[in-house]
């Protein structure tokens, strides 16, 4: 798990830097929580590894539901998440 753009950014700087210098095969999924993934930075994250899944978290520390939206390569648009019937701002 990870924050989003804040985190991926570096992240990306060194794989970009370094392609094919780590096997990144066994990484199934990278869980974003606590600020959201912009396309670009999805897109970017996808062409080191296209069967990875990134999924955008949202939740808070007061709250015991989570709230998941899983995407790959067909769906690296930023992640929108909508109230339910069921909840109160």
């Amino acid at each position: 798990m990870i924050v989003g753009d804040p985190f991926s950014r570096p992240l990306l700087a060194v794989l970009d830097e370094n392609p094919g210098h780590w096997d990144l095969s066994s990484l199934v999924m990278i869980i974003s929580s606590g600020a959201m993934w912009s396309e670009p930075v999805k897109e970017r994250l996808l062409a080191h590894h296209p069967a990875m899944i990134l999924a955008d978290a949202f939740s808070s520390s007061e709250a015991s539901a989570w709230h998941v939206r899983l995407g790959r390569r067909a769906s690296a648009k930023t992640a929108s998440f909508t109230l339910g019937p069921t909840s109160r701002c």
